[in-house]
């Protein structure tokens, strides 16, 4: 028995950890606090961050820190990009 994660080839692994991936979960996770329900969704609650604000906030934190290094030392796309 695998873990779904386990079963995703090293190119996909190595996708979700890249810029690339962090900043597609940040856009969705943008539009569904801010644009889904506006009114209803708060970034705040009796002065703490709600749950998702806090998850977005995480994401924009690791995406600041997020390189693309993970996908360039997979064997075959360092060719496939010409480096």
């Amino acid at each position: 028995m695998y873990y779904e994660k386990q079963k995703e080839s090293k190119i996909y692994r190595a996708l979700g950890k890249s810029k690339w991936a962090l900043e597609q979960r940040l856009d969705d996770l943008r539009w569904e606090l801010y644009h889904k329900r506006p009114k209803y969704q708060k970034t705040h609650y009796k002065g703490k961050p709600t749950p998702k604000y806090q998850k977005l906030q995480q994401l924009e934190a690791r995406y600041e820190q997020a390189t693309n290094e993970a996908l360039l030392q997979i064997k075959g796309v360092r060719r496939a990009l010409g480096l």
